[in-house]
């Protein structure tokens, strides 16, 4: 999985709401289309002045975590 690291505030989600991060996947097994990651990270500065540098990560790295979950689930899909 392709995974993009923005410096965006937020993403924009299909459905066009604005998020920290989305999954894409294609519809089936396409081999010309790669599902991807997009993480926003544009927040990083305001999240370490609220929560310090680690806490800020986790954060971050939660959103990843919570992303790549979806593409385990899509490639695992019975």
């Amino acid at each position: 999985v392709n995974i993009y690291v923005k410096e965006n505030y937020r993403i924009k989600a299909k459905d066009g709401e604005l998020v920290v991060g989305t999954f894409w996947r294609p519809e089936g097994f396409e081999q010309d289309n790669t599902p991807y990651v997009r993480i926003a990270t544009g927040d990083y500065q305001e999240l370490v002045a609220e929560r310090g540098k680690k806490e800020a990560m986790w954060s971050i790295l939660g959103t990843l975590a919570h992303e790549l979950t979806h593409y385990f689930q899509y490639i695992n899909q019975p």
